[in-house]
């Protein structure tokens, strides 16, 4: 770990982590170890709001910094979050803590939003990917009243001697930390594999939600909001899917995104997700491909097919065009 001021934030909670700091430069490739961009979190860059054209005026993401707009959450996981709520009469403070509802954090509270501010809403304007109308706010860097005049980040107003590393801050002052296991992790593991609720319980006592007894689906969905965009979900449900693919959690999990709402390059429309290969598509690809991305044409056509093959489920035609 970083001992330095300006290193990673740390917290007690996290077991092995990445952390970041202040030594990046936007060089890349220069040879220069010390001035790569290695050292700033571009998961937060990536997950940053688009500023919608307006690169670098802070007015179109505040209180958040601005990022590259990538990343984009599922309805899914908001909706189906909500519901669990409305059925156990509570509110879990790591959903509004895990994402950003861009029609209500942006929109003044008069308008039936959340912002203090004269902002009129988030524009759905894009130019490289699909909006859901959330984002992720859990690796979010976020600016202060100077930092968005001045186009720095937080940390260049709090620790003034720490001036910025880049000329082009945004994309390069991130220093949330990069969970690779977290003791809540231990926990539920514990739970899923000894059927004992008191360590899932530990969890949710500290979130300040209702404690349930064991059940798999109740550590299914613990781990799903407690590890939100901590990169644990599509494992877990590989995992938990096993054999049974075409019934499995993973498959209706894939399949459940159609039909949800995004924008795309068709400008200021929201309208249903439908995949490039049809109704079933979420749902057959999985099937096919038991969640394995496709090896390298290239790879396949250097090295020879009767040295690599290609994964199952990826040899057609009408999968080949996907990659």
């Amino acid at each position: 770990c970083f001992d330095q001021p300006g290193m990673g934030n740390g917290n007690t909670e996290e077991i092995f982590q990445i952390q970041f700091m202040n030594a990046s430069k936007w060089a890349i490739g220069d040879g220069n170890y010390t001035r790569s961009r290695q050292y700033s979190n571009y998961i937060s860059c990536f997950w940053g709001l688009r500023c919608n054209g307006d690169n670098g005026k802070r007015a179109a993401t505040y209180p958040f910094n601005e990022g590259w707009g990538q990343g984009t959450p599922s309805c899914n996981i908001w909706d189906d979050w909500t519901e669990a709520e409305t059925a156990g009469s509570y509110t879990d403070i790591r959903k509004l803590g895990s994402l950003i509802d861009l029609n209500k954090e942006f929109k003044p509270v008069a308008d039936g939003g959340f912002a203090q501010s004269s902002l009129t809403g988030y524009t759905y304007v894009k130019d490289d990917c699909e909006e859901s109308g959330y984002s992720v706010k859990k690796f979010n860097s976020c600016i202060t009243d100077k930092c968005a005049k001045d186009k720095d980040t937080w940390w260049t107003v709090a620790i003034d001697k720490f001036s910025s590393s880049l000329e082009n801050s945004m994309q390069g002052d991130h220093f949330e930390d990069f969970y690779l296991m977290r003791y809540s992790d231990v926990l539920l593991m514990a739970t899923e594999l000894t059927g004992d609720a008191q360590y899932m319980n530990l969890v949710q006592k500290r979130a300040g939600v209702p404690e349930t007894a064991y059940s798999l689906e109740a550590v299914q969905n613990e781990r799903r909001w407690e590890f939100a965009f901590e990169g644990l979900r599509f494992n877990d449900l590989r995992r938990w899917t096993g054999k049974d693919v075409k019934d499995g959690i993973a498959t209706k999990a894939l399949q459940a995104q159609r039909g949800k709402m995004v924008t795309t390059k068709v400008k200021g429309g929201m309208h249903p997700l439908e995949h490039m290969l049809g109704a079933d598509g979420w749902k057959n690809r999985y099937e096919a491909t038991n969640g394995f991305l496709a090896k390298p044409q290239s790879q396949i056509a250097l090295m020879g097919e009767d040295k690599l093959q290609q994964n199952p489920g990826w040899e057609t035609q009408q999968y080949k065009a996907l990659y």
